[in-house]
């Protein structure tokens, strides 16, 4: 069984410093509250916080208290025996992540086949120009570049990079139009190779970053190009925080039938659970389903099956 003490010892010293807080706003500080109205907001917006702390960690818990109830213990064994993985990350996406998901992809008996770095010129709203120009260009000069006609900017630049990294047949090589996709990307500054990269992949994780502006049409332009990127392999994952799948941009792709036909997602994977749950993910859905997984997931905390 998953232990949660890590998770019970930080909800009592949440609890406590809300205690804490109360006492000081009602005590010692309701005094100077009188004389200072600031002080009180400062008091106010503290207690706020911690409250909300509270309410996240509680839902973390839960999420891995739902977890134990439905692997005991979480064992990985062969989930992805013969699979070879890609990971991709965005702008932002933490270190400490990829090498969690890295262990587990190990631990599930899969091989990481590279790591790749999306840089911000590709996701950029003012970039869509050169992202449609160079899309265009690359579709005539490939041979078989594995994209529908007719596809819209994102959904093309997705799907050239999943012909670039991944594969659906058992000829992992890295072929001339899979090095010529990477080569125009570099040179453009919208992806690197961090890692490896010597085959491509079976399937691909995508490790989300920071958040990006809520106004800007991210929302779209991401759910379009991770529905691309599932156009060569046999699964996508895109894997993001707690916070991200309850409040932010994942939650939003959640939200967009183009992102969830296309790609699964897992949340909380600042969370050794989170990186063992999509691990599962990358494994179990490579049978052309979907699902949405995690704390916030609405097809529960992990693939079944």
């Amino acid at each position: 069984m998953i232990s949660f003490r890590y998770h019970v010892v930080t909800i009592v010293a949440v609890f406590l410093a809300l205690a804490v807080g109360v006492a000081l706003g009602g005590g010692p500080l309701s005094e100077f509250g009188r004389s200072s109205d600031e002080a009180n907001e400062r008091v106010s917006a503290e207690n706020e916080k911690l409250t909300k702390d509270l309410d996240r960690i509680q839902q973390v818990t839960e999420f891995q208290e739902a977890f134990g109830n439905a692997v005991v213990p979480a064992d990985l064994s062969g989930v992805l025996a013969d699979t070879r993985v890609a990971i991709v990350t965005m702008p932002g996406a933490s270190s400490a992540v990829v090498e969690g998901l890295t262990e587990q992809i190990n631990r599930a008996e899969g091989v990481v086949a590279g790591t790749y770095a999306i840089q911000p010129a590709l996701i950029g709203a003012d970039n869509k120009p050169l992202v449609d120009t160079l899309g265009s260009q690359l579709l005539e000069t490939l041979a078989s570049p594995g994209v529908a006609d007719g596809a819209t900017t994102y959904v093309r630049m997705g799907g050239l990079i999943s012909r670039a990294i991944a594969t659906g047949d058992d000829e992992r090589g890295v072929d001339e139009d899979a090095t010529s996709v990477r080569s125009s990307l570099t040179g453009a500054e919208m992806f690197t190779v961090t890692s490896g990269g010597d085959a491509r992949a079976d399937v691909i994780v995508v490790v989300l970053g920071s958040e990006p502006p809520s106004d800007d049409g991210s929302d779209k332009l991401l759910a379009s190009l991770f529905a691309g990127m599932a156009t060569t392999s046999k699964a996508v994952v895109v894997a993001g925080t707690t916070d991200t799948g309850s409040t932010g941009i994942l939650k939003v792709l959640r939200e967009n039938a183009e992102f969830t036909e296309a790609a699964s997602s897992v949340d909380s994977v600042q969370s050794r659970t989170g990186q063992v749950v999509a691990a599962y993910a990358l494994g179990r859905m490579q049978d052309g389903n979907t699902g949405q997984f995690g704390a916030n997931g609405e097809d529960g905390p992990l693939p079944r099956g």
